[in-house]
């Protein structure tokens, strides 16, 4: 099973039904492996407790954020390879809620651990990493340091992200399913083409402050996603530079896996120019 990663172009109709069909049944395997992973992790794994303190000589700062009803040991396969930069401090919060509440509810104690490191190590660089609804968290994150701590170099990097909410929440609304899952807010922030959804998108698209120190995008997203088939929602267009990849043969968490040493490496190589 491949897990070629390639630049997102709109020709997915392109595939055969037999590819089409192959790719579902991988995404499916690699489901319950993934998920057998985590769980491992999160019962028994003790490789990830993140930083409780910040380094001395911090040479920047990454923070991963799940998605809903998740949990820090989402990341995995991210903190394993992290584990080998001893000089990157890093946080793997538990959202609030589990996120199951406003963007600003889950997002804003993960904005204080931005701004505690930022202020105590101004200029150096911080990566968020994002999957699912961590996506809107992160993105929430880098609009709200422009202007708390401008001076502070940012990398968002997100995988199967909601940025511009999920045809799936459209339909359990019409379904009149949505309310026994979601509170309404959060329901209404996940629709797709939400208010809320594009007002964080014109936001993060809009031009960076002067004298902002300077930022960086890239998005992950899979054909085989069930949660957010809307793969123009996890891929979003900013004009800002941004890298945009699509897989196949993937589910909705096993990206995570899959992308990981590709979105760690780049990280660390951006980490390394300030």
């Amino acid at each position: 099973m491949s897990n070629s990663i390639s630049l997102f172009t709109p020709a997915v109709s392109s595939r055969s039904c037999h590819t089409i069909a192959l790719d579902y049944i991988k995404s499916f395997a690699r489901q319950i492996l993934y998920s057998a992973q985590m769980h491992y992790h999160r019962m028994f794994a003790s490789d990830l407790i993140s930083n409780v303190e910040w380094k001395r000589e911090s040479a920047g700062l990454v923070v991963l954020v799940h998605g809903l009803r998740s949990y820090p040991a989402a990341w995995f396969s991210q903190i394993k390879l992290l584990k080998r930069y001893p000089m990157v401090d890093l946080s793997v919060p538990s959202v609030t809620k589990k996120g199951m509440c406003s963007l600003e509810e889950a997002a804003f104690p993960i904005l204080e651990v931005l701004k505690d490191y930022a202020e105590k190590y101004p200029g150096k660089p911080i990566g968020v990493l994002g999957v699912s609804n961590g996506s809107r968290i992160a993105t929430w994150l880098e609009v709200k340091m422009r202007k708390e701590f401008p001076k502070t170099p940012m990398r968002i990097s997100t995988i199967a992200g909601v940025h511009f909410g999920s045809s799936q929440m459209n339909l359990l609304k019409r379904l009149g399913a949505v309310g026994f899952l979601y509170p309404q807010s959060l329901s209404e922030e996940l629709a797709y083409g939400s208010r809320k959804a594009k007002e964080l998108l014109n936001k993060v698209s809009s031009a960076l402050p002067k004298k902002c120190a300077p930022r960086s995008y890239e998005f992950f997203a899979t054909t085989e996603d069930l949660l957010i088939p809307d793969n123009e929602s996890s891929l979003p267009v900013l004009g800002k530079g941004e890298k945009r990849y699509l897989l196949h043969g993937h589910s909705h968490d096993s990206i995570v896996t899959a992308v990981a040493k590709k979105q760690v490496s780049g990280l660390i190589a951006w980490m390394r120019q300030f």
